[in-house]
């Protein structure tokens, strides 16, 4: 994994200093955000994070981390493929976004929790499907707290680079808000135990997201069958419609979450249902010939 990691990063960081410098609309969300000063709303420590990237080692992480994650899952070579040439993944990439730091972090758990934290709002989820984690995360939350205080306070100030200040005004903010807790909820409960359902699942009822947030859940489209993950592909790409709709068309994103979600929801019965006749099968053939013999 760590391999992995390493070389694709080396070579993507190397391509893009070469290749593709950083000029607008490229690159945007790096020249304009991070590059220039942290907005408030992050946790205080993504200063120093931010500090040792530039935009084609910010490159270099997120699809070193994105090919670890999707090679991770073992899964078809198309699945794995659609899995890479998703729009959030491309988002991410081109725009300077630090989701790809994140999934670096939820990879690296427990030891890289500060990396998973960067943007919490789906990533979370993911940690809290391991009691090991949720324990490294209250440390670390209580460590942070000392530190620098009441920090999530500072998520009420969000400013985005469109000129607006809230959670609701940003054109591509999606969330469902108080009318999704209630299908969050449900959808939490039925991804227990998968950190990729459980982030899919926490869109419903988180209070902001922009669509490329789910970049820590996009390498699950590997464990599909590929016929599905190439549909799972295309629904990724329909946000991109806004270039044409507007606002609106960011909200086919959750044709996307919707698809992926129910996908990884019916390949977990089908196993656990096969792995529960796998398991009984021994016994019913033993009752079976047991009662041949008494006839």
């Amino acid at each position: 994994m760590i391999a992995i990691f390493l070389t694709v990063m080396v070579m993507v960081t190397a391509m893009v200093h070469l290749y593709i410098p950083p000029i607008p609309p490229l690159a945007y969300d790096w020249l304009t955000s991070f590059s220039q000063s942290v907005p408030i709303h992050y946790p205080p420590w993504t200063v120093f994070v931010v500090g040792l990237l530039n935009w084609p080692l910010l490159c270099g992480v997120t699809m070193g981390a994105v090919a670890c994650a999707v090679f991770k899952h073992r899964g078809h070579l198309v699945s794995s493929a659609a899995a890479m040439l998703s729009l959030p993944v491309w988002w991410t990439l081109l725009t300077g976004q630090l989701d790809g730091v994140v999934l670096l972090g939820l990879l690296y758990l427990p030891y890289a929790m500060p990396l998973a934290l960067l943007k919490p709002q789906i990533a979370i989820f993911g940690i809290l499907t391991q009691r090991k984690h949720v324990i490294v995360l209250v440390v670390v939350l209580v460590i942070s707290f000392a530190v620098w205080g009441l920090w999530p306070l500072n998520f009420n100030n969000v400013n985005t680079q469109d000129g607006h200040t809230g959670y609701g005004v940003h054109p591509r903010q999606i969330s469902l808000g108080l009318l999704g807790i209630p299908v969050g909820v449900v959808l939490l409960w039925l991804s227990r135990g998968d950190p990729e359902m459980m982030m899919l699942a926490s869109s419903m009822c988180t209070p902001y997201w922009l669509f490329y947030n789910l970049l820590p859940a996009i390498p699950a489209i590997a464990r599909l069958k590929p016929r599905h993950a190439i549909v799972a592909a295309v629904l990724s790409w329909l946000p991109f419609s806004a270039t044409w709709l507007g606002p609106a068309g960011w909200w086919f994103m959750w044709l996307f979450v919707g698809w992926l979600w129910y996908c990884l929801y019916q390949q977990r019965e089908s196993h656990d249902v096969q792995q529960l006749w796998e398991r009984f099968q021994p016994i019913a053939l033993r009752r079976l010939h047991q009662w041949q013999n008494l006839k």
